[in-house]
């Protein structure tokens, strides 16, 4: 079964195609970051909320950056016009590729899935999933029937369900969020706590959505030798979890001077101001910063 969403919006594909001017190269740029952004962003994320939070000095550079490794390729193929004929012709092996990408698209879902159970509940995942099944058999239904009137009909049930989906996203409180959940240790003052007790400590500021985090954990954070350092040298490790939006986190991390997670704080006694730990991190970097103080 094959089923096109939104095949009426590639006529967009040809903006800026009908010129040569400026404004005309600048319209294909957008439109070219537009589609690329939802694979990008997962890899820019850091870079764009760094830059964010930057003096225009820093920020700018870091944007300029991004927007010359986009135009590299093309730069490239302007000043070897011949290297056109190394890419690939067009092919039977691009409705493969496509197919084949439907697989990273199915993984992401999962994902999605998995951090929406944990920011809500399971009945609130069951609901999901029905939901999503009624509208994926609506919607293949809907290319099986010729009648206008069921078309309608079925065009009013998909509106219903998502209607009936979103009420339900709007009306989780935190309680339900955090039904299965265990409550972190963290709270808004417990680095104040930790050091009037000279309580060495390690802070992580993470979320289930956030892939980096999630990368550090597996890497780094979770690693036995990095446990067994922690534990032999009595450093409290603290999990902060932004997976639902915590205004007393939002304020940790403004503190700082981030405007996001993943964030690592480190403190022990004799030091005058805590550590922020670099954003991505390996087993061998987490061991080398603790053992520097």
């Amino acid at each position: 079964m094959d089923i096109n969403l939104g095949s009426s919006l590639t006529r967009l594909g040809s903006i800026g195609s009908n010129g040569n001017n400026y404004s005309s190269s600048f319209a294909t740029g957008v439109l070219a970051v537009i589609v690329a952004s939802p694979c990008t962003a997962p890899f820019m994320g850091a870079a764009i909320g760094y830059a964010l939070i930057q003096p225009s000095l820093i920020t700018l550079p870091i944007f300029l950056s991004l927007g010359l490794g986009f135009a590299f390729p093309y730069l490239l193929i302007s000043f070897k016009p011949n290297l056109l004929s190394s890419l690939p012709k067009p092919g039977k092996w691009m409705e493969t590729l496509k197919e084949f990408f439907a697989f990273p698209m199915f993984a992401t879902a999962l994902w999605l899935l998995w951090v929406f159970s944990l920011q809500t509940s399971v009945d609130a995942l069951v609901n999901l999933l029905i939901s999503i099944l009624l509208i994926s058999f609506i919607v293949w239904f809907h290319t099986k029937i010729i009648k206008n009137y069921l078309k309608i009909f079925l065009s009013i049930c998909l509106i219903l369900i998502l209607a009936s989906q979103i009420n339900q996203f709007l009306n989780l409180d935190d309680q339900t969020r955090n039904a299965d959940k265990i409550e972190s240790s963290w709270n808004l003052n417990i680095e104040n706590e930790l050091r009037s007790r000279g309580q060495s400590y390690l802070i992580n500021f993470t979320a289930a959505w956030c892939i980096t985090c999630q990368a550090n954990d597996k890497v780094a954070l979770s690693r036995p030798s990095v446990k067994e350092y922690l534990k032999d040298n009595n450093i409290e490790y603290i999990v902060a979890d932004w997976t639902n939006r915590d205004e007393n986190i939002l304020k940790v991390l403004n503190k700082y001077e981030r405007s996001g997670v993943p964030l690592y704080i480190f403190w022990k006694q004799g030091m005058n101001e805590p550590e922020i730990l670099p954003a991505i991190l390996t087993e061998n970097m987490v061991l080398d910063i603790l053992d520097r103080y």
